[in-house]
């Protein structure tokens, strides 16, 4: 194998001698280079000590790599890359990268897409009311973007994580592939569907956050119960709206933070029917294909993420953009329409199974040897 440098986004914490990082981060790294026979350094950007002197719930100790695998922390992963002169280097395409996928480094470089133009504009749009500003952060992103097509052009190869990234940029790169990241691992999967009742189990996982939609899935609920709909709806995650939360509506479960091993997976394969996670924008959310491997189809907004999973799995449903009430109208569907919700649910798995963590991260190891090799 080819050796690899890859530039993480996440930062990592020193707490106690020891480095943390998003437990989710270090699970999947875990996995994707235990069978690489090559050196692997991970470069990461270090916390300012006084902002996250000690780890949050959802991180964990940086650990169980592989011996092949050394964690660089490191606010100039361009130097890392310089001292290292890997095969091949990866980091995230976008424009905090730009500096870094302009320099001249030694090694191939393979970026990886997640955003393209049109939602990194609406993240940035996002309660900007004056047009002479709008005006001016979309100029500055439109260059930004060209500069980010000239960095794909000049590169070896291209990783895209979903059909909208893959849509943006795949044609700017002859080598270039699309993936589905998730945590969906093969002994993690559903064995099935779990059995429907007549009250509808719901669940909203994620950030508590507008962008992605939790107000706008509570008050979906809301008015879908008082339409008569007869749910549960279960909160997952945390965030500045977990406020909202009804207070003492038996309806309305919050079970906070769970680990995703031990507890998500489980509830959600035995107590949950579908997904309500009206995301406002189109990022490529694991959250969309770990319901899918718990038998979970999804009901969102008509964001791209979300539009390009119902094309290609035929497991979920979509409401157009901030139409609250047309989210409570597929909702009541979904109760009076058993047999199209039991079809998604096996739809769903079926299309998990078929993008599961180990299938996928196989392709992306072997796109990044292939790269490794050259042109």
């Amino acid at each position: 194998d080819p050796t690899l440098c890859v530039v993480l986004p996440d930062r990592v914490i020193r707490h106690r001698d020891h480095w943390y990082m998003d437990a989710k981060t270090v699970t999947g790294l875990a996995q994707q280079f235990q069978d690489w026979d090559a050196p692997v350094v991970l470069v990461a950007e270090p916390a300012d000590a006084d902002a996250d002197a000690v780890p949050g719930p959802t991180w964990t100790q940086v650990s169980g790599l592989g011996s092949q695998c050394r964690l660089v922390a490191s606010r100039d992963p361009g130097r890392v890359i310089a001292e290292e002169s890997p095969d091949v280097w990866t980091a995230l395409l976008a424009p905090r990268y730009l500096p870094l996928l302009e320099a001249r480094l030694p090694g191939h470089c393979v970026p990886y897409a997640e955003y393209d133009l049109r939602n990194r504009l609406r993240y940035s749009l996002e309660g900007v009311g004056s047009p002479l500003r709008r005006a001016r952060i979309t100029a500055g992103a439109w260059s930004r973007e060209l500069r980010l097509r000239r960095a794909v052009r000049r590169s070896v190869g291209l990783q895209c994580n979903g059909g909208v990234a893959f849509a943006a940029y795949g044609a700017l790169q002859p080598r270039s592939m699309m993936f589905y990241d998730s945590r969906v691992f093969r002994e993690s999967l559903a064995q099935g569907p779990r059995p429907l009742t007549g009250t509808l189990s719901l669940a909203f996982s994620g950030r508590l956050i507008q962008q992605k939609g939790f107000a706008d899935a509570l008050a979906a609920f809301a008015e879908a119960r008082r339409r008569g709909l007869d749910a549960v709806l279960h909160v997952f995650g945390d965030g500045d709206q977990r406020d909202m939360i009804p207070d003492h509506d038996p309806h309305v479960e919050y079970h906070g933070l769970v680990s995703y091993e031990q507890d998500w997976v489980r509830f959600m394969t035995e107590e949950v029917d579908a997904l309500l996670i009206p995301h406002r924008q189109g990022d490529p959310s694991c959250t969309y294909l770990e319901g899918m491997g718990c038998a979970l189809p999804f009901v969102s907004y008509d964001n791209d993420t979300a539009r390009h999973l119902v094309t290609v799995s035929h497991a979920g449903w979509t409401a157009p953009l901030g139409d609250v009430r047309g989210l409570a109208e597929r909702l009541l569907r979904l109760q009076g329409e058993p047999g199209a919700l039991a079809a998604a649910q096996d739809a769903a798995l079926a299309f998990a199974r078929q993008h599961t963590f180990e299938t996928e991260y196989a392709r992306r190891a072997e796109h990044l040897r292939s790269c490794g090799r050259g042109r």
